[in-house]
Formats: C-alpha cells, sequence, structure tokens
C-alpha cells in the first residue's frame, strides 16, 4: 500500500515537473515571439534587409498561422532583388488572414510579369477569388489572361462571375460580347513570351497562331495564296489541327472557313471530330446548323440554331 502511494507521489511530482517545463517553455515561446515582432519591425524601418528576412524566417517557425512574419519575409527578398524568394514567402501566406488577399496581388503581378508564370498567376486570382469574391482587381487579370490565351468558355464564365459580384465595368462586357473573335495586336508576342515557361502549351501555341492570323487578315501581303489557294495563314492552322485535331479553337477557325467557301463535307468532317466540350459553344452549334440548313434539313437546322 506504502509503494503504491509512493509510486502515485512520484508520478504526480513528473507530471508536475513537465507542466512546469511546459508552461515555461511556452512562456518562453511567446516572448521570443513578441521579441521577434520587434525585432523585424526595427530592421524593417532602418532597412536592414538581410536581417529581416533572417528574423522573419525564425517568426514563421513560431506562428506559421500569422501573415505577418511572411510579409516581412517577402519585403525583405523583394528590397534585395530575389523576385523567386519573394514569391515563395507571398505563395505560403495562410488564407486565414484577412492580409492575405491584398498581398496575393503583388504575387499575381510578379506570376504575370517578372517570374513569366501566367498559369500560376491564374491560380493565384483564383484563390483571391475564394477569400474575396469581390476583388474586381482580380476578376480583371482573369479577364485579360483568358482572352489574351483564347480560353473562351473561361472567359465567358469570368465575365458572368464579375457580373455577378457586381465586380463588372464596360470592358468586362466587351469581352463577354467579343468572346467570339477578340484579337489583340500584341498577342502573338505576348503568348511568344508565355511559351518561354511552358513551350509546348497547346492553349498558348494556339492563341498564338490565332492572334497572328486574325491580325494578318489586315495585311495584304499575309493574304497572298500558293498555287493551292490556301493563304499563309490557313497553311499555319492547317498545321496546327494536325497536331491538335480537337482544339476548339482551331476548329471553330476551320469550320469557319469551310463553311464560308460552301464546303458542307468539310464542316461535317470538321464537326465530327469536335471535342465533347464543344456542346457548351455556341459556334458549333451555328456551324451545325448552317450543315443542315444547307443540306436543306430544315428541322434539324432549326434544333441546332436553337440549341
Amino acid at each position: 500500500m506504502k509503494r503504491s502511494r509512493r509510486n502515485l507521489i512520484r508520478l504526480l511530482a513528473v507530471a508536475l515537473v513537465i507542466c512546469i517545463a511546459s508552461l515555461a517553455y511556452m512562456e518562453s515561446g511567446r516572448r521570443r515571439v513578441v521579441w521577434l515582432e520587434a525585432e523585424c519591425d526595427a530592421a524593417s524601418k532602418s532597412e536592414q534587409w538581410p536581417r529581416l528576412e533572417n528574423l522573419a524566417g525564425q517568426w514563421v517557425q513560431h506562428r506559421p498561422d500569422l501573415a505577418l512574419p511572411w510579409l516581412y519575409a517577402a519585403e525583405a527578398a523583394s528590397q534585395q532583388g530575389d523576385s523567386i524568394r519573394t514569391a515563395y514567402y507571398l505563395y505560403h501566406l495562410p488564407d486565414s488572414d484577412a492580409r492575405t488577399p491584398v498581398a496575393l496581388f503583388e504575387l499575381s503581378h510578379l506570376q504575370f510579369g517578372a517570374l513569366n508564370q501566367p498559369i500560376a498567376g491564374a491560380e493565384t486570382c483564383e484563390r483571391i477569388l475564394r477569400l474575396q469574391p469581390q476583388a474586381s482587381e482580380a476578376h480583371r487579370r482573369l479577364l485579360f489572361y483568358y482572352a489574351m490565351s483564347r480560353q473562351r468558355g473561361k472567359l465567358i464564365a469570368e465575365a458572368r462571375r464579375a457580373i455577378a459580384t457586381g465586380c463588372d465595368v464596360p470592358e468586362t462586357y466587351v469581352y463577354l460580347i467579343a468572346a467570339d473573335w477578340i484579337t489583340f495586336t500584341n498577342g502573338y508576342d505576348v503568348n511568344q513570351r508565355w511559351l518561354q515557361s511552358s513551350p509546348e502549351n497547346e492553349t498558348f501555341l494556339v492563341a498564338q497562331a490565332y492572334h497572328l492570323v486574325r491580325s494578318a487578315a489586315l495585311d495584304e501581303e499575309a493574304e497572298l495564296v500558293d498555287e493551292s489557294g490556301i493563304s499563309r495563314p490557313e497553311r499555319l492552322m492547317n498545321v496546327l489541327l494536325e497536331r491538335f485535331p480537337h482544339n476548339r479553337e482551331v476548329l471553330a477557325f476551320q469550320l469557319n472557313m469551310a463553311s464560308f467557301r460552301g464546303k458542307v463535307d468539310r464542316v461535317a468532317k470538321l464537326l465530327a471530330q469536335a471535342p465533347p466540350s464543344s456542346t457548351e459553344d455556341s459556334r458549333f452549334w451555328r456551324f451545325k446548323g448552317w450543315m443542315h440548313e444547307t443540306r436543306h434539313e430544315l428541322e434539324e437546322a432549326e434544333k441546332a440554331y436553337l440549341q
């Protein structure tokens, strides 16, 4: 009985020591965090950027759930001219902190700009909108990105989302109305730059050619045809059709050319190789309607046009 009591006392003593040690450790950690915050503030004001980055890194180890140490680290990296480290710190900002949405705009600016990572930039904008649906600048950046990269479906969906959240501006409606044909004079150059980060990206390859072909339509020399009667822009799109036979933008271009020339069989063949997602694209229903109308299949034509 006495032995059991002594064992119990020993266990209680050990537990008490552990509890006291834990409380002491927690208090030490709290003081350390308070000290780090004060030192980071001082280092930032005195522009001691390497010191600030080091201190902020230590603070992050204690409180990764706070945005402020990540922001101090990003500031230090940015002031030292390191865009990659700056983006790294901004990327790890906690979604739960109210400071995060605003700081993520800087991350998307780096990704679309200096880092040339447009896909990541679009993902960051989507992240911003998950945290703050009425962030109008994120809507604007996504609209431009989807229009420039000829992602028609996403462009329309984003325009409608911006309108639904009250973030619409006049250009929102321009993007929505012109989704089928919008062209940028610098579209080739922008997509060429984006291809440097993703050389085999189908979206950028097609968008690059699309803007080139559409711009070339204003150039008489570009419209010169070879012995087969095919223009230079059309030859480029033919090459892309061979490489990406189910790409909606390439198919839409080819369908437009074929219907303009009255080639019903060509239209039928191209429609047959359209991907399932084309059922959500009004252009393909229009071409289908034209095909049936030309064949005097008026009931089928009407159904397509109504769709």
